[in-house]
C-alpha cells in the first residue's frame, strides 16, 4: 500500500499537467444578411439594387468557399485532437441550447428525410437562436454526425453589451466592452482539456487579453491561407479552473 501511495504521488504532476494548453483560433468571415449588406452599400456607395445583389451573391459564394476549405480543416483538427466539442462566436449560454436543438431536428431529417414542421418552425421562429449560415462549417459537421457538439464561446452580458445597437439599426462599437468580451471569450476557452478550438473572425486577435489574464498557452491563428496566417504567440503563466471539450 505504501509503495503505491508513493507511486502516485511521482506520478501526480504528470496526470494533472498531461498536455499544454493550446487555442486554436480559426478564421471565420461574419454572416451578413441582405438586409445588412444592403444598408451597408446603399449608405457608402452610389450602386444599384440589383448591382448590390449582385455584390451580395458574390459575398456568398466566397463565404460558401470558404467554408468548404474550414470543414476539411475542422475534420483534421477533430481527429488530430480528438475534439468533442469546438467554440463558436455570438453562441452563449443564452442561446445555446435552442441553437443544439436546432441542429438536432436537422440532423434527424438527415436520417429519416422527413422533419417535424411544428418543432421546426418553433426553433426557427426563436430570435436567440444562431442561423445556420453563422454556425458555419462546424454546425455542418455536428449535423453529420462527425463533431458531437458545439460550444459557447460568449459570455451573453458581455456580448450584449459588445454589440448594442443604435436606434438606426446599426451596431454600436465600444472599445472597453469589447475587449471585456474577449476576456469572457477566453474565459470560456480556458475551461477545456488541452486543446481548445475556435471559431472567431478575423477581428479578433486573442493576444493581448491572454496576456493581460495572465494565462500559459499556446494561441494558433488559422486563417484562409493556414501556412502564410499560422501564428504562435506564447503568454504569461497563470492558473485558472479547467473543465473540459474532449
Amino acid at each position: 500500500m505504501y509503495r503505491l501511495s508513493a507511486l502516485l504521488i511521482l506520478l501526480l504532476p504528470a496526470l494533472v499537467q498531461a498536455a499544454p494548453h493550446k487555442i486554436i483560433h480559426v478564421v471565420n468571415p461574419h454572416h451578413v444578411s441582405r438586409v445588412e449588406y444592403l444598408a451597408d452599400l446603399r449608405a457608402n456607395s452610389s450602386l444599384t439594387d440589383d448591382q448590390i445583389d449582385d455584390r451580395y451573391r458574390e459575398f456568398l459564394h466566397d463565404r460558401e468557399r470558404i467554408q468548404r476549405w474550414q470543414t476539411l480543416m475542422l475534420r483534421d483538427l477533430i481527429k488530430k485532437h480528438q475534439l468533442k466539442g469546438i467554440y463558436i462566436e455570438g453562441l452563449s449560454e443564452k442561446n445555446h441550447q435552442v441553437t443544439l436543438k436546432y441542429l438536432e431536428v436537422l440532423k434527424q431529417n438527415g436520417k429519416t428525410n422527413t422533419i417535424n414542421e411544428s418543432e421546426y418552425e418553433k426553433l426557427k421562429k426563436d430570435q436567440s437562436r444562431l442561423g445556420l449560415s453563422e454556425l458555419g462549417a462546424a454546425g455542418q459537421l455536428v449535423i453529420s454526425g462527425e463533431l458531437q457538439t458545439i460550444l459557447p464561446a460568449e459570455n451573453a452580458k458581455a456580448f450584449e453589451a459588445a454589440n448594442s445597437v443604435k436606434p438606426d439599426g446599426s451596431i454600436k462599437f465600444v472599445e472597453k466592452e469589447e475587449h471585456e468580451r474577449e476576456n469572457a471569450i477566453v474565459r470560456n476557452l480556458m475551461k477545456a482539456d488541452g486543446v481548445a478550438v475556435i471559431v472567431l473572425n478575423s477581428d479578433h486577435n486573442l493576444t493581448d487579453n491572454l496576456r493581460e489574464l495572465g494565462i500559459t498557452c499556446k494561441y494558433v491563428v488559422m486563417g484562409i491561407h493556414p501556412v502564410e496566417e499560422y501564428k504562435t504567440f506564447p503568454v504569461k503563466k497563470n492558473k485558472l479552473k479547467r473543465g473540459h471539450n474532449r
